[in-house]
């Protein structure tokens, strides 16, 4: 005849999950961190550990902006991924944070306009980085400005950035001059994107809002139609 506890097992097991969820929920709330597997780095942060400052240089030049968060954005159900600086002139661009360039990737635009764009990713700690795309909008056949625009990235993968060190110059061309601007967290490996704007030092923040009040232009919108 088995023992009556022995029939009650199922009970223990659901204790036993409890108290590891327990724990678990513990080390996260006291450390902000996953407890990590051997060779994995899931470490998390709900803040960066920087306020970004503004990431150009000659903000006088910046005349409007596309707002992060815009619906239908290229096409029907995006969404803008992040906030557009036009620009009136060639413009210095700069480092918003202390960080280390983890990507720089030249590719041509999958929309219509097919033009050029230099984006350089900068990482802010395992989990924040900020990403800065040079769009100057030239004719994607035009070899000379490309190689010109090229030739005024600054950067490569793996250098060490301090604040407001130069990034590059975006070159400047009649139309939609810009850089796409937009702030990035990496939660277990899924991709959450965020309005710089948000998350910028209160003098950053007061040059986007003269620019705002001068070009009735927003760096984020949420409830745009």
């Amino acid at each position: 005849m088995a023992l009556p506890h022995r029939k009650f097992w199922w009970l223990w097991l659901v204790a036993a999950v409890f108290l590891v969820l327990f724990v678990v929920m513990l080390v996260v709330a006291l450390t902000g961190t996953w407890p990590k597997c051997e060779g994995e780095d899931v470490t998390f942060s709900y803040e960066p550990s920087q306020l970004l400052d503004f990431p150009m240089k000659e903000t006088v030049n910046v005349s409007n902006f596309s707002a992060y968060g815009t619906r239908d954005w290229g096409a029907v159900g995006l969404f803008h991924e992040g906030t557009d600086l036009q620009v009136s002139a060639a413009t210095t661009v700069v480092s918003p944070v202390d960080g280390v360039v983890s990507k720089y990737q030249v590719k041509q635009n999958t929309f219509g306009t097919q033009n050029w764009l230099y984006g350089v990713r900068i990482q802010i700690d395992d989990v924040w980085s900020v990403e800065i795309t040079f769009e100057p909008m030239f004719d994607p056949a035009d070899t000379v400005n490309h190689q010109a625009q090229l030739d005024n990235i600054l950067v490569q993968e793996g250098d060490t950035l301090s604040r407001g060190q130069t990034v590059g110059t975006l070159l400047f061309s009649p139309g939609y001059c810009h850089i796409h601007y937009n702030l990035e967290q990496w939660d277990n490996k899924e991709r959450r994107l965020h309005c710089p704007y948000q998350y910028s030092t209160p003098e950053a923040q007061a040059i986007y809002n003269q620019i705002q009040i001068a070009s009735s232009t927003f760096p984020c919108c949420y409830g745009c139609p």
